[in-house]
């Protein structure tokens, strides 16, 4: 039936729900979905609805067939209230790592919660070699309220705009640095940590000593 449904209307799988059925159905799913010759936006779709749906099954597959296009359609979780509870798993993370970079790299004019997203992707030493304060994403992510960031990117970004604020070491990353100060210092505090970016270049005093330093 799977088979037969799949090979009339592939969009099927577009649908968030098709990745919400029993772990078993999607894989045979996914096996379907490989062996049709859709177009990469047609996989930047399919990533989109199992990135929303958190699924684990066949991510670096649909990842890899979605190519320059898989990025795009993890926007789609921002627009997606009821699902951003929480992120999906770390194995989103490693498929999507180097399309993130190359994203980053290639357009400094995304919309702040995209930019924000995009880092999550990235490894520490990518997020280094790649952001800076002078990006105008980065500076959009900045101006933009916290509290309007999804919660779940939330923290992570906090880190971000504090660590790159540091890693300028001048008068320009002050403003980076005091805008996610009070949320990684809770954090550091409770020992709440994002597991990802550059959460391990900062600590309680030396946020303390830059920000004395700084101003």
């Amino acid at each position: 039936m799977l088979q037969l449904l799949l090979g009339h209307r592939p969009a099927l799988a577009f649908h968030v729900e098709t990745w919400q059925l029993p772990t078993h159905l999607q894989w045979r799913v996914s096996e379907i979905l490989n062996g049709l010759s859709l177009e990469a936006s047609d996989w930047s779709q399919i990533v989109g609805a199992m990135f929303v749906a958190g699924t684990n099954v066949g991510v670096r597959d649909a990842v890899e067939k979605a190519g320059s296009e898989a990025i795009k359609g993890t926007f789609r979780w921002l627009e997606c209230d009821a699902y951003q509870r929480q992120l999906p798993p770390q194995a989103w993370r490693e498929a999507l790592a180097s399309r993130a970079a190359d994203r980053v790299r290639e357009n400094e004019l995304l919309q702040a919660n995209q930019l924000a997203l995009c880092s999550w992707f990235l490894s520490p030493e990518g997020a280094r070699q790649l952001l800076n304060v002078s990006r105008r994403d980065i500076q959009a992510l900045e101006a933009q309220p916290l509290k309007d960031v999804p919660e779940q990117l939330r923290l992570h970004s906090a880190f971000l705009l504090v660590a790159l604020g540091l890693q300028n070491g001048g008068a320009e990353g002050v403003k980076f640095v005091v805008k996610g100060f009070f949320l990684v210092y809770e954090a550091l505090a409770s020992q709440q940590l994002p597991i990802g970016i550059l959460a391990v270049v900062v600590s309680r005093a030396a946020l303390s000593r830059s920000l004395a330093r700084m101003g």
